[in-house]
């Protein structure tokens, strides 16, 4: 068939007991994850593109503390450990904190993973000013890589479910996130021969913490008795993002399940959510029908104050995408995860035609990085379906206000969309995807910082983007501040000179050290090649794949990091035909496509002799025209059409 791509993740299971710091990487405690096997079947042709390893790591201070430097290692069976150092420089402020650290390992892999599993170990060591612990550690590879599809049956996978999030905060008795959330998975996954690889909650939320008592989470399913997470440090009085990653390969996967959590100590985890990750293999011969599991940027609003309180001063974002998959397509568990940031306030939220739903954010002490909340988009959610789907055009409309004077800030989202489609005679490669090219991790302490060049590579020659997101990690202490990403303006993009900006976004605080997350759609970005849509700022569209530096201004200096999620399809069919009345041998003459709904120019092409021309389009349901135009008198337009 073809050269494909594709991003599976593998986590390892969260470190809960205490790592001992120390004051040098040298004299600290290393922490390994106990192994996993990580299995990759697709072998021919196979080069991994990006493999970024994700940790997160919350302190366990009594005190304040400097953290100057850590350490990542990854480590492929029997081959050396390789480990990367990152000096730490800013000064932490009198609350506890948490950091998110990445680091690339492409290289690694692309010289150490062969054949089709490998015993994969991820490594942290944490230097701090003076001798302590830190704890809750998690680690998770997300790896992308091109492979040949010709003739592969056993094919993986990673799919993302959401769990929608309580509307407020967590108390210490055992209660149900929902009803019922987690879906029997050996149905709700539609593929054949499933064997499943790594199950795995992602755990999110502000976690609430004030006053100077020590808390934990406790977590189950349904009946069984709960499990204890990390004990969260409170002796300084700090509402701190957490993240937690909850391994369940013992889960049954034939039935629905009960999700249920309770704090130790009352109100705390402020709008608690999850997103259920499974990691499979299945045979891509004997399945028919296939589930397209899509990780886009949802929302962005600078403003503080969200559209404000009223019901008719709303905030509203609508993202559009295309769906070309073939049979009926089916919307199945999605939905949004917000991020934002700031002390107490409430946030309504609603998709569609849904009634909005009132979320309570609470941090009754200090705040520290992000709060978030996951909201459901389809039929099981509390407030309905948000989206119909169809092939074609679709659109997603978000709305959103504030019930407070006093609100959040830079409120952004990832939209985790799935749904079930009929298998392309092309393949599910070609099905619509999402990946993750590992960008840029800053090594140093700074305000304005200018990347390498990064390049990213979709491997095939045509293909439909429904969307670029920019992940943005900034590790930094907050009290308000502003800051920018720009994208290097290439040859023929506006001037050819300077920076095209494509995140603006506030973090505010109170000056303490943690990470804040961003996740932003990149506008006007080239839909597909020979993409003819024309923007006024910049002159033309910006080109994903083209080899560029990326600028990053902060208002308060820190350690950033900044990758990219990229959604696409490569299902290709035709629009096709000759001119008629033409004078000459018909060759020459320019043929532009057009969308018939709303009279947008798509494409160019230049007849062939007998005035024969051909686009490539990506959906066949999707209204298009052709216009040709010889001379002043040889002119014209087709009927409407779709593409076959």
């Amino acid at each position: 068939m073809a050269i494909r791509s594709k991003t599976v993740e593998y986590p390892f299971a969260t470190a809960l007991t205490n790592l001992a710091t120390n004051t040098a990487l040298g004299t600290a405690t290393r922490y390994d994850a106990a192994a996993i096997n990580v299995d990759i079947p697709e072998t021919a042709s196979r080069t991994f593109r990006s493999v970024l390893l994700v940790m997160t790591f919350r302190d366990v201070f009594t005190t304040v503390y400097n953290v100057t430097a850590h350490r990542m290692g990854i480590k492929i069976g029997a081959v050396a450990a390789s480990d990367v150092d990152t000096t730490v420089t800013f000064t932490a402020t009198a609350d506890h904190m948490q950091y998110t650290v990445t680091r690339d390992a492409t290289a690694y892999f692309n010289t150490n993973y062969s054949g089709t599993t490998q015993s994969v170990i991820a490594s942290l060591a944490v230097a701090t000013a003076t001798a302590a612990n830190v704890n809750n550690i998690t680690a998770k590879l997300v790896i992308t890589y091109d492979y040949d599809d010709s003739g592969v049956d056993t094919r993986i996978k990673t799919v993302r479910i959401p769990i929608e999030s309580m509307t407020a905060q967590l108390t210490n008795a055992s209660q149900q996130i929902g009803t019922n959330q987690v879906p029997a998975l050996d149905t709700f996954l539609p593929e054949s021969g499933k064997v499943y690889k790594q199950i795995w909650f992602e755990m999110m939320c502000n976690d609430g913490g004030n006053a100077t008592t020590s808390f934990n989470l406790f977590c189950s399913l349904d009946s069984e008795s709960a499990v204890t997470r990390a004990t969260l440090a409170q002796g300084l009085n700090s509402g701190v993002f957490f993240q937690d990653i909850w391994v369940r390969n013992d889960m049954s996967t034939a039935a629905t399940h009960a999700f249920k959590a309770y704090s130790s100590l009352t109100s705390r985890f402020t709008n608690f959510g999850a997103v259920l990750c499974v990691t499979y293999t299945y045979s891509h011969t004997s399945s028919t029908r296939i589930l397209n599991s899509l990780v886009m940027g949802g929302i962005y609003d600078v403003a503080p104050t969200y559209g404000n309180t009223a019901a008719g001063d709303k905030s509203q974002f609508s993202k559009s995408f295309q769906i070309a998959e073939p049979g009926t397509i089916t919307l199945v568990q999605s939905g949004l995860l917000f991020l934002s940031n700031h002390l107490n306030y409430t946030v309504s939220i609603g998709c569609g035609a849904q009634a909005v739903r009132a979320y309570t954010v609470t941090t009754a002490g200090t705040m520290c990085g992000n709060a978030s909340i996951v909201h459901r988009i389809d039929a099981g959610g509390a407030q309905g379906a948000g989206v119909t789907l169809a092939q074609g055009a679709n659109t997603l409309t978000v709305n959103w206000r504030s019930g407070t004077a006093t609100t959040g800030c830079s409120l952004s989202a990832i939209v985790y969309l799935n749904y079930t489609s009929d298998k392309h005679s092309s393949g599910d490669g070609a099905h619509a995807h999402s990946c993750l090219w590992a960008g840029y991790i800053g090594t140093a302490n700074v305000t304005d910082q200018v990347t390498g060049s990064i390049a990213p590579v979709l491997p095939e020659a045509d293909f439909w983007l429904n969307d670029v997101s920019a992940w943005l990690t900034h590790n930094a202490p907050v009290t308000v501040a502003a800051f920018e990403i720009a994208a290097e303006a290439a040859a023929g993009e506006g001037f050819g000179d300077g920076w095209i900006p494509i995140m603006v976004m506030q973090a505010r605080g109170v000056a303490k050290v943690s990470t804040y997350h961003f996740f932003q759609t990149v506008p006007t970005v080239r839909r597909f090649p020979g993409d003819a849509m024309y923007n006024p700022v910049t002159g033309t569209v910006w080109d994903f794949e083209t080899a560029r530096r990326y600028r990053a201004w902060f208002q308060t200096s820190g350690h950033f990091a900044l990758h990219f999620w990229y959604t696409y399809s490569a299902l290709l069919y035709t629009v096709s035909g000759s001119l008629s009345g033409y004078t000459g041998d018909g060759s020459g003459i320019t043929v532009t496509l057009h969308n018939a709904t709303t009279g947008e120019k798509l494409k160019t092409a230049t007849t062939g002799a007998g005035g024969t021309f051909s686009f490539s389009w990506y959906d066949n349901t999707t209204q298009l025209y052709v216009e040709a135009q010889q001379d002043s008198t040889h002119v014209g337009r087709s009927a409407n059409l779709t593409a076959g």
